[in-house]
């Protein structure tokens, strides 16, 4: 019964990585995500900030970077300490496959760590889309 719901676990969380990569994804590609919304608006040009303003707004931003740097760092720690646990699962995972699983698990560890290296822009995609539609 253990030995099943570990497998069960370590496929979950296999199935997991191959239907949202993201979880895979190094914190770099994950980083554009997880802005905070004031970061990717540029209020001084929306809101016409004066000079007086501009100096304030800069001085509260520049006073929270070292916050946001420290949270930054942990996030990339956690995230790597779980890329550790999801690599410590796959080889017990594989060492409990016979010859056949383990060459589809090959394959489709190839294919989700393609993926995660290759992220595809938005309009790649739908230029692809079109592409096969006039064929």
């Amino acid at each position: 019964m253990r030995r099943f719901m570990f497998l069960f676990c370590c496929s979950f969380a296999l199935l997991a990585l191959a239907v949202n990569p993201i979880f895979a994804q190094s914190p770099e590609q994950q980083m554009p995500m997880m802005r905070p919304h004031h970061n990717m608006v540029d209020w001084v040009k929306k809101l016409q900030l004066n000079d007086e303003q501009k100096a304030a707004y800069n001085a509260i931003r520049q006073e929270s970077e070292p916050q946001m740097q420290a949270l930054r760092q942990q996030i990339s720690t956690l995230r790597q300490q779980m890329e550790n646990i999801y690599a410590d699962n796959n080889k017990k995972l594989r060492a409990i496959l016979d010859e056949k699983q383990a060459a589809k698990f090959d394959k489709i560890q190839a294919r989700i760590a393609k993926q995660n290296r290759q992220p595809q822009p938005r309009a790649e995609r739908q230029n692809r889309f079109k592409m096969r539609k006039k064929q």
